[in-house]
């Protein structure tokens, strides 16, 4: 696999964090035997991407993730769960599943038609592992606003959609 150079990389991310983020994100594609892989903001900006894809296709998903990761943030806000993954039918590019890293971060990668090396709930587990907080502290360096009264309780993995593309 191959890391994809990107014109545009998202603001506010400093390079070193971005190199880090970038070195997480090539593993997962690897170790999960994706196609590719991509890191986007929740405004679409691409944060990092690796694989054997061209840049057009990956601000094309990227774009159409927006609503996917604007839905999964207004559902964990409605049913109190944390994260909710999508998954994305296409049969364009394969099947596309996604995992927030945060509020304002989403992994997605793509896999060919029926070849998730294992299942969501457990690649996602590991995703959020190696890659939440990277994006937590990268909310964090950003200025994020920080939710009055201390921590916040959040349960993992309960929650999947199933969105097809036709």
């Amino acid at each position: 696999m191959t890391t994809t150079p990107l014109r545009r990389l998202a603001l506010g991310i400093e390079a070193r964090r971005a190199a880090r983020v970038l070195e997480c994100l090539e593993e997962e594609v690897a170790a999960s035997r994706a196609t590719y892989g991509l890191v986007i903001t929740r405004a679409g900006q691409i944060v990092a991407a690796d694989g054997a894809c061209d840049e057009a296709t990956l601000e094309q998903l990227a774009f159409r993730l927006v609503p996917v990761f604007l839905a999964s943030r207004q559902l964990s806000a409605t049913f109190h769960e944390w994260p909710i993954r999508a998954t994305v039918q296409d049969a364009g590019q394969g099947q596309v599943v996604t995992q927030p890293l945060g509020e304002n971060w989403m992994l997605a990668m793509v896999f060919a038609t029926g070849t998730l090396p294992a299942p969501a709930a457990e690649l996602g587990r590991r995703w959020l592992e190696r890659l939440a907080p990277l994006a937590q502290r990268a909310s964090i360096a950003a200025g994020a606003a920080r939710t009055p009264g201390g921590k916040r309780t959040i349960r993992r993995d309960s929650v999947d959609l199933l969105f097809k593309d036709e």
